[in-house]
């Protein structure tokens, strides 16, 4: 397979792109030959006697090589190919991606190429924008001239008559990277910026993404937000954002299929965008801007490290263990304070009865019915017997008078046992 990108290793949606690729490819795991090239579009002037040189490099390279399929990266190898395909690469399946051109569709032979237009979300950022800074009256747009940005600045002038409160400013490659930097440290605090491609200045020195982005962030006296991924780390707070890895990534998985036998005529071009809510903590920071604000499915880089949100599960896990643990030993205190009311009124009920018991004129004898021992006496008992209360103990009934009793001990035995049991008792 061959991967022909329009730009320069190095350059950060080029390397993002070939990322998502690889990873859906997985080329060694695979045994899959992958041939990269870069076309090198964007630091160097694309003109005719420069493309022309490409086409013979390709042509002396792979005239003689056969690949099975070409993966092509923004508009100029789509271009390209679409200019050379059979020349270079008779009856090669295509899938390109990133290319900036809504009538890409109608330009490709659709039993040949297939892929993904880049769109962005452009009116979902200018909403964003507007309401983290509700104060906003103006939006200055930095784009360039270049083929992107000409496509970039279309798709943002079929926006404006959203936002027909606001005034708009483009900011193109007629001024020096020097002169935009002045131009927004003077901006007022009604304003926002949207960073959308910025390559070339006016002498055509060429900046890269990174270098430009953080140089108009820095010298910006209002927040800038963006549309591509690639900025995010050099100063833009963020955006709903276009990704090349995620691009890569499809693009690679429309290649698998074709590769699995399915016609490529039978696999549509996508153009719908592919972009999510990102931001930067730093220029949050920076800018006043809250967490809370933010959508709830955006996605916050640079975030400082959180021991909470690292190990949150981990966390609520223990909290849940210590809960539990301090309820049960909330429960084993409560026993224990209801056992011990328990126990004082048991021991004040035994007081009560023993008072009782030992007061009554009449001896009384307390005996287990099974064993016949005495198990307990009153005073009056032992002064009827002349016995102390131990002594009484350690006799039975049999050895103790019972006087003139009406009934004998194995009569009130079976007395006893009746009752105990329920049965009516009748006393002659």
């Amino acid at each position: 397979m061959l991967v022909l990108n329009s730009y320069n290793k190095g350059f950060a949606q080029t390397d993002a792109i070939v990322n998502g690729v690889e990873s859906v490819l997985k080329p060694e795991e695979n045994d899959i030959e992958l041939r990269i090239e870069y076309m090198d579009s964007k630091a160097t002037k694309y003109d005719s006697p420069y493309k022309e040189k490409l086409y013979e490099l390709y042509k002396y390279k792979y005239g003689n090589q056969t690949f099975d399929l070409i993966i092509s990266s923004d508009d100029n190898a789509f271009n390209f190919l679409r200019e050379y395909h059979q020349d270079i690469f008779p009856g090669t399946p295509v899938v390109f991606c990133g290319v900036n051109n809504l009538e890409a569709p109608a330009l490709i032979d659709p039993e040949e190429f297939t892929g993904l237009i880049e769109l962005q979300s452009i009116k979902e950022t200018i909403d964003l924008g507007l309401k983290l800074h509700p104060e906003t009256k103006q939006i200055v747009f930095i784009v360039d001239n270049t083929p992107t940005g000409e496509y970039l600045w279309g798709q943002i002038q079929e926006n404006f008559k959203y936002y027909e409160d606001v005034r708009t400013t483009r900011i193109d490659e007629s001024l020096s990277l020097e002169q935009i930097e002045n131009e927004v440290n003077k901006l007022s605090d009604d304003t926002i910026v949207l960073f959308g491609t910025y390559n070339h200045d006016k002498s055509g020195r060429y900046y890269s993404f990174g270098e430009a982005a953080a140089r108009v962030s820095r010298a910006s006296a209002r927040p800038m937000y963006g549309y591509s991924v690639q900025v995010l780390p050099y100063g833009i707070v963020g955006g709903k954002l276009f990704g090349g890895f995620y691009h890569g990534q499809v693009a690679a998985e429309m290649a698998q299929r074709i590769l699995a036998g399915e016609a490529v005529q039978d696999i549509p071009v996508l153009t719908e965008p592919q972009t999510q809510y990102m931001f930067d903590y730093g220029q949050m920071k920076r800018w006043s801007i809250k967490v809370s604000d933010l959508p709830e499915d955006g996605i916050v880089i640079n975030k400082p490290y959180s021991f909470y949100e690292e190990n949150k599960v981990l966390i609520w896990a223990l909290i849940a263990f210590f809960i539990f643990q301090t309820l049960i030993i909330i429960g084993l205190l409560v026993n224990m304070s209801r056992r011990k009311r328990a126990d004082e009124a048991l021991r004040a009920s035994e007081d009560r009865f023993r008072i009782i018991f030992d007061s009554i004129n009449d001896a009384l004898f307390i005996q287990d019915i099974e064993t016949g021992a005495i198990l307990n006496v009153n005073n009056m008992a032992c002064e009827m017997h002349g016995y102390s209360r131990e002594e009484l103990r350690r006799l039975n009934m049999q050895s103790i008078s019972m006087d003139e009793a009406p009934y004998t001990q194995k009569d009130a035995i079976g007395r006893i046992k009746k009752a105990a049991a329920g049965e009516p008792q009748v006393f002659e």
